[in-house]
């Protein structure tokens, strides 16, 4: 496969292009001094001039390409009043709703084991034993926690396999009673604990 160079043009006709603009000019246009303000052109300014399209100021004056020009004070100035904001926050008040809350429904037991509830039961840092464990397994740790796709999975099957107390699949060799690295810090740290 051979490999695509990348200039800066085309990059900029890309990203014009993804946003449904046109592709940037050939050449540096010419700008009408008679549409750049007295601070000069901004850059927005001349982007827009270079295609041909709305300068700073003039209304729905879009810069660059599918940008608004909402943070441009003249540009809004000449199309928004005081009282048309007054309309907006009117009819946004009215659409406002709050939402009750409600108790939060309980969880199917046959979902099997809480790895959150699990975590908030425990107070021990990993790595401490607390389960007795013997060395009997044919298999290695690395290759029982390589079955699970994440260190949550691999915990959700320990529980489930009658862990922490049964280490069946030698998931836990250490005896923490976290499988294949997992950390219940994260969940006690929300917890506030």
């Amino acid at each position: 496969m051979r490999a695509m160079r990348f200039t800066a043009g085309l990059l900029t006709a890309a990203m014009l292009a993804g946003c449904g603009g046109d592709p940037p000019p050939r050449s540096i246009p010419r700008i009408d001094p008679s549409q750049v303000g007295p601070q000069g052109p901004g850059r927005a300014s001349i982007d827009a001039a270079a295609r041909g399209g709305p300068t700073a100021g003039s209304p729905g004056a879009v810069f660059g390409s599918g940008i608004s020009d909402e943070q441009d004070f003249d540009a809004v100035a000449s199309r928004e009043t005081i009282e048309s904001d007054a309309e907006r926050i009117a009819r946004q008040r009215d659409r406002y709703r709050l939402i009750a809350p409600t108790t939060l429904p309980s969880r199917d037991e046959r979902a099997g084991p809480s790895i959150v509830e699990y975590a908030l039961s425990t107070v021990h840092p990993p790595g401490r034993q607390v389960y007795r464990r013997f060395r009997l397994f044919r298999r290695s740790h690395v290759a029982s926690c390589s079955k699970y796709g994440s260190s949550d999975l691999a915990q959700e099957a320990f529980l489930s396999l009658g862990g922490p107390q049964k280490d069946r699949e030698n998931l836990d060799p250490d005896g923490d009673g976290y499988a294949c690295g997992w950390d219940p810090g994260p969940f006690r740290e929300v917890a506030g604990r």
